[in-house]
C-alpha cells in the first residue's frame, strides 16, 4: 500500500455500539475513477466523511502522496489536495456562480491581513490568478453565460455542476463526489458523466459515490462495494456484477440496471 496514490488502511468508525464502518482497506491508483458501491445504510458516506476529515476515525489510518493524513481537520486535507462534494447541493444561493467558484480558491488566496489592507502586488497578482483560474473553470464545467446567475437561480442540474466547479477551485489531486448525477435527469446525467472524464484527463483521480448502476458500471474503472460497514467485494465492473455477495445485498437485483 506504500505506493499507492491513496490508501484507505482498516477505516473503522464506531459511533457508540454501532460500527458504521469496519476495518476498510481500499487502495486508488492515480488517475482511476473508483466507484464506493452499497445498499442504504452501507457506510459510503460515513466512509467519505472520514477520509475528508468530516468524521473522526476509530482506527486505521489514511495515506495520500506517501503522507499521513490520519486525524487532520477537513481543510487540512483540502490543501493537501482531497477535495469533496456533497449528497445535498452546498451552494451559497444568494452569491453569483462566478464569485462562488471565487470563494472555493481559498486554497491559492493571499490570507495576509496585512497584504489585504495595503493591496500588496502579491495580493494583486493571487487576485489576477483566482480571476482566472474561475473563468477557465466556468468555460470548462458549461457555466460560463451563468457567470452573474446567482446560484438560486440555476436549476438542480447546474447547481451540482456549480458544486463541483466550487470543487475545482481548490485545485484537487483527488476529488470526492457524493452521487454527483442524483436527482438529475437523464441528459443531465450524461453531462455530468462526460465532466467526469473529462476531469480525468486533467489529470485528477476521481472517487465516486453512486446509486445510479448504470453510471457506476459504464463510468468505473473498479469499484468497491460495502454491506453493513464492511468490503464484500473490489473488482472491475464485470466482476463486481457477477459477484453473488453483491447481488444478495442488492436483495437479489441485477447491478447492470438503476437501484
Amino acid at each position: 500500500m506504500k505506493d499507492a496514490f491513496f490508501s484507505a488502511e482498516a477505516l473503522t468508525v464506531q459511533f457508540g455500539g454501532l460500527t458504521a464502518v469496519d476495518h476498510l482497506s481500499f487502495e486508488i491508483q492515480q488517475g482511476e475513477i473508483i466507484s464506493l458501491i452499497g445498499p442504504n445504510g452501507a457506510g459510503k458516506t460515513t466512509a467519505f466523511n472520514v477520509i475528508t476529515g468530516f468524521i473522526r476515525l476509530t482506527e486505521g489510518a489514511i495515506r495520500f502522496l506517501g503522507q499521513d493524513l490520519t486525524g487532520m481537520k477537513p481543510f487540512q486535507i483540502a490543501q493537501h489536495g482531497i477535495v469533496r462534494t456533497f449528497q445535498q447541493t452546498r451552494v451559497f444561493p444568494e452569491v453569483a456562480v462566478e464569485e462562488c467558484i471565487r470563494m472555493g480558491a481559498h486554497k491559492i488566496a493571499e490570507k495576509g491581513l496585512m497584504a489585504i489592507l495595503t493591496n500588496s502586488s502579491r495580493y494583486k497578482q493571487k487576485e489576477k490568478e483566482i480571476l482566472e483560474r474561475a473563468e477557465q473553470i466556468l468555460t470548462f464545467t458549461g457555466l460560463k453565460e451563468k457567470a452573474s446567475v446567482l446560484a438560486k437561480n440555476l436549476s438542480y442540474g447546474e447547481q451540482r455542476l456549480l458544486e463541483i466547479a466550487v470543487a475545482l477551485a481548490a485545485e484537487p489531486k483527488l476529488l470526492l463526489c457524493d452521487e454527483p448525477v442524483c436527482g438529475m435527469n437523464p441528459e443531465e446525467s450524461r453531462s455530468t458523466m462526460e465532466l467526469i472524464r473529462a476531469l480525468r484527463k486533467q489529470g485528477i483521480t476521481i472517487l465516486l459515490v453512486e446509486h445510479d448502476m448504470n453510471v457506476v458500471m459504464d463510468i468505473s474503472d473498479r469499484i468497491v462495494v460495502l454491506n453493513y460497514g464492511k468490503k464484500i467485494a473490489e473488482g472491475s465492473p464485470g466482476e463486481v456484477s457477477e459477484n453473488k455477495k453483491v447481488i444478495e445485498a442488492y436483495l437479489g437485483g441485477s447491478l447492470k440496471c438503476s437501484i
